[in-house]
C-alpha cells in the first residue's frame, strides 16, 4: 500500500489510523559510551543521532551521570532524562512511537525492566527488544540462512554470538571493551 492510499484510508476513519501513521518509528542502541537513535517520522524524514550516553541530574544538579554501564541500564531515571531530552522534540505530542531497542545478548529480565522504565516517558505503543548481535547482522545485510559468527566490540562490553537461521544459538559476553585497553 502506498503512502497516498494509507492517507485516504485514514481520513475515512476519523484520524485513528492517521495518528498511528504519524507515530514515529524509533530504533535505539543505548550503549555504554554512545547512544545511537534512528527515527522515521513520515515519508522521507529520517533522523540519526549519535551522542555520548550521558545525562544530567535532576533540576539544580549539575553533575554528569552515566546511566548505562557495561551494556546495562544502571540508572533508569537518568536514561529516561537522556532519551526524553533527545526524542521529545521529535515525537509529536499525542504520538505513541514504536521503539526497537538493541539489547545485550544475555540481557535478562532486570535489564529489560530497566530499559522499559527508561522508555516509559516516551509513551511507546510498542517496544521490541532485539539482540544487538542480530541487529548488527540484519543491518549489515548478512545472509541469515547460513551460520554466522557476529562480534560486537563496544566501549565497555564485548559480545560474540553464533546465529543460525537468524536465531542466536550460542552467545558469550565479556565485560571488557575498547575503553579497557588503556592508552
Amino acid at each position: 500500500m502506498t503512502y497516498d492510499a494509507r492517507v485516504r484510508v485514514t481520513t475515512a476513519r476519523r484520524g485513528t489510523a492517521w495518528r498511528a501513521l504519524r507515530s514515529p518509528g524509533i530504533a535505539l542502541d543505548l550503549g555504554s559510551a554512545r547512544t545511537r537513535i534512528w527515527t522515521r517520522g513520515g515519508p522521507g524524514a529520517h533522523t540519526v543521532l549519535d551522542v555520548p550516553t550521558v545525562s544530567f541530574g535532576p533540576a539544580g544538579d549539575t553533575g554528569v551521570l552515566r546511566p548505562v554501564a557495561r551494556g546495562a541500564v544502571v540508572d533508569p531515571e537518568g536514561a529516561a532524562r537522556l532519551l526524553t531530552r533527545l526524542l521529545a522534540p521529535r515525537v509529536p505530542r499525542y504520538a505513541r512511537p514504536v521503539i526497537v531497542c538493541a539489547t545485550p545478548v544475555p540481557g535478562g529480565p532486570e535489564h529489560r525492566a530497566a530499559l522499559a522504565a527508561a522508555l516509559a516517558g516516551l509513551r511507546p505503543r510498542t517496544v521490541l527488544a532485539i539482540d544487538a548481535v542480530r541487529a548488527l547482522a540484519l543491518a549489515a545485510g548478512a545472509d541469515l540462512s547460513r551460520p554466522l559468527l557476529v562480534v560486537d566490540l563496544g566501549a565497555q562490553l564485548t559480545e560474540a554470538a553464533l546465529l543460525h537461521g537468524g536465531v542466536v544459538t550460542a552467545a558469550r559476553r565479556i565485560e571488557r571493551g575498547t575503553a579497557d585497553l588503556g592508552t
